[in-house]
């Protein structure tokens, strides 16, 4: 069982940051996470950071654009966006804020209503989510929504029961606190999708949106349940969107007839589940339809036009709510999510104050463009999310089961293959004209040769063998048009595209083979991430590797690097343990075993355990006539002598024992506190005949490449053999 420390201790180092800006040092998120890049893993105190630096220096005079500075934050620009947007209308209209004088939040390892807070997962003017244990029902990880006024989304939610719709276990409400407990069914929102899906190339296809589903975004690993659903997303991009939104067309459709309207649909409020099912969440907003007179609300990019119009003429909606403003709010998440960009946008929106009515009633008024981005979209495609847009509502589908309805008939067999067809057109015609050709003659003649699909997959290999990496790239590409989704064409290219360092481009082939092989398509795509230095992506994707059961010696080498980096060093250790008991004479995995298990305790009281010195003393063992063995008993001994247990003799022995045997000196400063002492009791000669050599690094942690074959079967032999073979190349 995980504990609490790894969040506990980011979120004290990120409240304790914040405190001292406001004490006046100079706001630097950016450099905090450059010095603690783990922080990067937990998004919503990454957001706390880019929230309070944006606050004090707008509060101290700083023209600060509000696009360009969400741009100093790539793995969550949209996030913050939004944040920001929220505490400027908080800004404008305090009313609606909680007062953060008046009202302390749960805190990390707190016990709140019957669950123990684990780390925060998001944050609005009015409420906070978390993910946190239940401790009544056998500690179960759940979702928690606490909001410090009263809230109707237990209502509203309790009314409709569908798959695209977030359901909740129980609500609390003392009169202080409403309290709204949710199973936990994954933690990435559209929003993540939006980044995810600006970050991949233009070979982006479904399979974007599967790996975004699956990405860790949170500080405690959390168990998945075995997936109830799973989706091919051997698909374009664009159809993939398509399939989310008929199922969140199918939800809406769901809870419109139950009565229910949303009112706010918007990225932020569209969790997508680990299988990569959308689902709508965030009802605090929904309201009866065909009521009279009801308070506008939503989110003005999101915003019907006539809700619009009634805030501008600061009125409320004249007749009951109606849902094809849902309708309108679903099309432009979808119109975002295939283009990147809104379909209204008003000139300097960055700039506008957040009741800037006006600019946004008059861009709305506007047809939608055509969609372009995203890759090839089907202009039946097109035509359903600009029908969702048109500024007359009654232009509009009428419901969102009629939406539903349009988008299914587009994703059914007969459009997929009109598709096919159109995209392929001239290959389509060659193949009805060689039918027609000598049937009996050309029947032989293919019987006995190999398809083209061969012929150009051996000349990839062959491509690929004599070192023209650009070449198979190409050759590869030309295989996946003849045969989408072949493993051995997406593994070949994605092989030859790690050969020439294109690690994103690779990455998106390597998770394109998740079907093929769950555990090694994460393992590679983490490799990818690992060489980005995308820690926290690279640690998410070998986690779901470590999960399937992968126990590659290379691979848990990388994962330990992984945790290492990321400050988890108990979590490391248990991984190189993992190793030793596939080779125990592993000298690597030996010597950052004890390594890692003396960083685990550096900063407390106690020592390292007795399975590090062990460690290490079966390292001394394996390579006697080297400097490090001696060197990394020094440090462990050395930390057990300044805690006061004794064994300052046994570090001493070690310490002159490296020296003698070629140890820089300069190695003493990163050990500084367990080594320093030491050096008086180092006989003089010794020291005087030391090595300097400032240059010198130890590679306590290398990368493990995996095998470089092309040749998806060879591969996994490869990596089987490496595995038994690796403690003997070291």
């Amino acid at each position: 069982m995980k504990s609490l420390s790894d969040s506990s201790r980011l979120e004290t180092l990120v409240r304790e940051r914040i405190d001292r800006w406001r004490a006046g040092d100079q706001p630097d998120s950016a450099g905090v996470l450059t010095d603690h890049p783990e922080l990067l893993a937990a998004k919503s105190l990454v957001l706390d950071l880019g929230l309070a630096e944006y606050s004090l220096r707008t509060a101290g005079g700083d023209e600060v654009g509000r696009g360009e500075f969400c741009d100093q934050f790539p793995a969550y620009q949209q996030s913050l966006a939004k944040l920001l947007e929220v505490h400027e209308f908080l800004d404008r209209f305090p009313q609606f804020a909680v007062d953060e004088r008046e009202v302390r939040w749960p805190a990390v390892g707190e016990e709140f209503f019957g669950y123990e807070i684990v780390e925060p997962l998001g944050r609005g003017g009015w409420a906070r989510v978390f993910l946190a244990r239940e401790t009544a029902v056998g500690r179960r990880f759940v979702v928690i929504k606490v909001s410090r006024f009263g809230s109707c989304e237990a209502e509203a939610l309790g009314k409709v029961s569908h798959p695209s719709i977030v359901p909740i276990h129980s609500v609390q409400d003392d009169g202080g606190w409403t309290v709204i407990c949710m199973p936990l069914l994954g933690v990435a929102t559209a929003i993540d999708l939006l980044e995810g899906a600006k970050k991949a190339d233009a070979k982006r296809d479904g399979y974007v949106i599967g790996l975004v589903s699956s990405e860790e975004r949170t500080v405690e690993s959390v168990p998945r349940p075995i997936a109830v659903e799973q989706f091919n997303w051997r698909l374009t991009y664009a159809d993939a969107v398509a399939r989310l939104g008929l199922q969140l067309a199918e939800g809406l459709a769901a809870a419109h007839a139950a009565g229910i309207l949303h009112r706010d649909i918007k990225p932020s409020n569209i969790l997508l589940a680990w299988s990569g099912r959308p689902m709508l969440l965030d009802f605090n907003l929904a309201t009866q339809r065909d009521v009279e007179g009801q308070t506008v609300a939503g989110t003005l990019a999101y915003m019907a036009p006539e809700l619009v119009e009634s805030l501008l003429l600061r009125r409320q909606a004249a007749g009951g709510a109606d849902p094809r403003c849902d309708v309108y709010s679903l099309g432009a998440v979808l119109y975002e999510l295939l283009t990147g960009s809104l379909p209204h946008r008003p000139a300097g929106a960055d700039k506008l104050p957040l009741d800037a009515f006006g600019p946004w009633l008059e861009c709305k008024k506007q047809p939608a463009t055509a969609l372009a981005g995203g890759g090839p979209i089907d202009s039946r495609l097109s035509a359903i999310v600009v029908k969702c847009l048109a500024f007359a509502a009654e232009e509009r589908y009428a419901s969102a089961a009629d939406l539903a309805a349009d988008l299914r008939a587009y994703l059914g067999t007969a459009a997929s293959a009109g598709r096919f067809v159109s995209r392929n057109r001239r290959s389509v015609l060659a193949g009805v004209l060689g039918v027609l050709g000598s049937v009996a003659l050309l029947g032989a003649y293919i019987g006995n040769r190999p398809t083209q699909f061969e012929v150009l997959y051996q000349r990839g290999l062959g491509e690929y063998d004599a070192g023209d990496f650009k070449s198979a790239v190409a050759t590869f590409t030309k295989c996946l048009e003849l045969k989408s989704g072949s493993p051995d064409a997406l593994f070949g290219r994605a092989q030859a595209l790690r050969r020439l360092e294109k690690w994103a481009d690779a990455r998106t082939d390597y998770m394109a083979l998740r079907e093929a092989d769950p555990k090694w398509s994460h393992a590679l795509a983490g490799y990818c991430n690992m060489r980005m230095n995308e820690d926290p992506a690279a640690w998410s994707d070998f986690s779901v590797a470590h999960r399937n059961g992968l126990q590659d010696i290379g691979f848990l080498m990388n994962f330990a690097r992984t945790n290492t980096r990321r400050q988890k060093h108990r979590d490391a250790a248990n991984l190189y343990a993992e190793v030793l008991a596939l080779d125990p004479n592993n000298v690597t995995a030996l010597r950052d075993f004890g390594l890692a298990l003396f960083s685990d305790v550096q900063n407390n009281k106690r020592i390292p355990d007795d399975e590090a010195f062990a460690a290490i003393e079966r390292y001394r063992q394996l390579k006697p006539g080297a400097f490090e063995p001696a060197y990394c008993a020094a440090i462990l001994y050395g930390e057990k002598a300044r805690k006061g247990f004794g064994n300052d003799e046994q570090a001493i022995v070690y310490l002159a024992d490296a020296l003698k045997k070629g140890m820089p000196l300069d190695l003493v400063q990163p050990y500084y506190i367990q080594l320093k002492r030491l050096l008086p009791f180092i006989d003089g000669q010794t020291l005087l005949e030391a090595r300097r050599d400032s240059s010198y690094r130890t590679r306590f942690a290398p990368s493990h490449d995996p095998p470089q074959t092309a040749v998806w079967a060879a591969f996994h032999r490869s990596a089987e053999q490496q595995s038994g073979l690796l403690a003997q190349s070291r």
